[in-house]
């Protein structure tokens, strides 16, 4: 097989299945086109699409926790929580920059 064209990143959002249940077709893709995929994210998601994927690179990648426990609105829910999210873009750039250089290098 020649070498990967590309390293192509994955970061699915862990708000279940769903994204990367979605993000599965074109992984397979890319694979199959040649390229490098390495997902990146929550241990549950790696351990998913390893299922799915065997051979796959997997690499942890925590997101932000969102809690909902039914009792309150989830607007408010969601209120208390801002400042932890405000807080997240610049912790995930920062995990991004890492990962890219990580595997860029390798």
């Amino acid at each position: 097989m020649p070498p990967p064209q590309k390293t192509i990143l994955f970061c699915p959002l862990d708000w279940g299945l769903g994204h990367i249940a979605r993000d599965l077709p074109l992984i397979r893709e890319f694979i199959r086109n040649g390229h490098r995929v390495v997902v990146a994210a929550s241990i549950s998601l790696c351990k998913w699409v390893e299922s799915e994927e065997p051979g796959i690179e997997t690499v942890f990648f925590d997101g932000p926790e969102i809690h909902y426990s039914g009792k309150q609105g989830a607007f408010s829910e969601i209120l208390f929580q801002l400042p932890k999210l405000m807080r997240w873009p610049g912790k995930e750039k920062k995990r991004i920059r890492e990962l890219t250089d990580m595997f860029i290098l390798t």
